[in-house]
């Protein structure tokens, strides 16, 4: 069933990092689920199952490059 794994945490408080994006899902090769989404503040986001069928870690951010920006010119 579906189940809120809220939103990446901000990284610039007060401002909410927003996702802006559809997340993308796939099955790892261990069989976990593993999501990414790009977040308003630039940086892409990750969340995954920590066991296949279980539950999910925190999110993590793989920040941005520099220079770079996730939604184009």
């Amino acid at each position: 069933s579906w189940t809120s794994h809220g939103h990446p945490p901000s990284t610039n408080p007060p401002f909410p990092t927003v996702v802006s994006n559809t997340p993308a899902l796939a099955l790892n090769s261990a069989g976990r689920l593993e999501s990414f989404v790009a977040g308003t503040n630039t940086e892409l986001w990750h969340i995954w199952q920590t066991a296949p069928n279980q539950g999910w870690s925190g999110w993590l951010s793989h920040g941005s490059p520099p220079g770079f920006n996730i939604f184009g010119p």
